[in-house]
């Protein structure tokens, strides 16, 4: 692992996950090759491996938004950046997954719950595919904004 990520242990957890994406590789595998240790629990589908991770990531910049006219003399189309806060971390918990009973070539990217609006999921699990080198095209599955949650 590197110094963005932490291993957490499983009796540390206390957040809801929600499945996000599946990507197309074994966990095992994947685990292994990234120094990540997995651990075993049952829940009340079936039997699962895991691991539950924390990423270090700094709180996304607040975007650009398109300024108001003040008249004919104000250019159209002028972008007018926000004031940036302080760089702050925001660390992300993850949960990689694969239940006893699931295909043994993929695994599921769990985030919290907490994290109501697309843009949230869609940045969330952009750095996650980024932090743990997982290619976007090896994702089989990904939530889409209407999707149940």
């Amino acid at each position: 692992m590197t110094d963005r990520v932490t291993q957490v242990p499983p009796q540390d957890v206390k957040a809801d996950l929600l499945p996000q994406a599946v990507v197309r590789s074994s966990l095992e595998h994947f685990a292994a090759h990234r120094g990540i240790d997995l651990s075993r629990g049952t829940d009340d589908l079936d039997g699962y491996r895991a691991a539950f991770l924390r990423l270090r990531q700094v709180r996304a910049e607040i975007p650009a938004f398109p300024a108001h006219r003040a008249g004919p003399s104000f250019a159209a189309g002028l972008r007018i950046a926000a004031p940036q806060p302080e760089a702050e971390e925001v660390p992300l918990l993850v949960m990689l997954q694969r239940y006893d009973g699931e295909p043994a070539d993929q695994f599921s990217i769990f985030l919290p719950a907490e994290l109501h609006e697309a843009w949230q999921v869609d940045a969330a699990l952009h750095r996650v595919l980024e932090v743990l080198h997982i290619p976007e095209q090896d994702l089989a599955w990904r939530r889409q904004p209407e999707d149940p949650r």
